[in-house]
């Protein structure tokens, strides 16, 4: 019996619950109308827009680097050892940037629906850590479909440049829309895998059969026929060559 393997489904209950958990927060929380922290920059929008490009071009490392450890970046040959790492610290780090700015957002503003600039401001930032979440849960989970964790992570660096006010949003998407159409193509893949797989197994089974059907003849033949060889020699060794008389033929007188 084979593994069952593991449902995005429950991916995507983790990241529904962790965007509406940081949604509900940032809404109930009386905002505080000031800067929590600005770690040294000048103001509020100077630390905001300075952390968050860091974090995008980190992202672009992410992308190139995903690309490449997939075997899906032109030209690049096959990902070196340090391309992992590399891969797993940017993105970290990216992560880590992000937070100071998710915290001001939350802590000073809160949750605001005044237009609909800020409110998609707002259900962005939700919904891009509940698709991180989603994502660094399937990194742990082996069986997922190869769609998965390529789908997960271009859905939360979109977020991330839909979230972002400082970055142009259409250049994001754009960068963002390869690991979009690997995840698609792996998507396709995977269930034309699965399908041939379905179609493949009772075809295997009944040449399986046939073929074990063709042995069992073909071995009552040759047992036949060795068994029919052995009795012709028998016949032939017991068979004395036979004796022919004489003709007698009267001598002419």
């Amino acid at each position: 019996m084979t593994p069952r393997r593991p449902s995005v489904r429950w991916l995507l209950v983790v990241g529904s619950l962790v965007a509406v958990a940081t949604g509900v927060y940032a809404g109930v929380h009386e905002p505080a109308g000031r800067p929590f922290a600005t770690l040294g920059f000048s103001g509020m929008l100077q630390m905001k827009a300075w952390l968050t490009t860091a974090a995008a071009l980190l992202l672009v490392v992410q992308l190139l680097t995903a690309l490449w450890m997939w075997g899906r970046l032109p030209g690049a040959g096959r990902a070196p050892a340090w391309a992992a790492p590399v891969h797993r610290t940017s993105g970290a780090v990216a992560f880590a940037l992000t937070l100071p700015v998710a915290l001001h957002c939350m802590w000073a503003l809160g949750f605001s629906s005044g237009s609909p600039r800020v409110l998609v401001h707002g259900l962005a930032a939700c919904l891009f850590y509940g698709a991180y979440a989603a994502k660094m849960l399937g990194l742990r989970l082996r069986g997922l479909p190869g769609w998965a964790l390529p789908v997960l992570g271009g859905a939360a660096g979109w977020l991330f440049g839909a979230w972002n006010d400082y970055l142009p949003k259409i250049a994001v998407g754009i960068v963002l829309l390869p690991a979009l159409a690997l995840g698609a193509r792996l998507t396709v893949a995977d269930v034309r895998h699965r399908h041939l797989g379905r179609q493949a197994r009772p075809h295997v089974g009944r040449r399986q059969a046939h073929r074990g059907r063709g042995l069992g003849e073909c071995g009552q033949r040759t047992a036949a026929d060795a068994d029919e060889v052995e009795r012709a020699h028998e016949l032939g060794a017991d068979r004395e060559p036979r004796k022919v008389d004489p003709v007698h033929v009267p001598s002419p007188q």
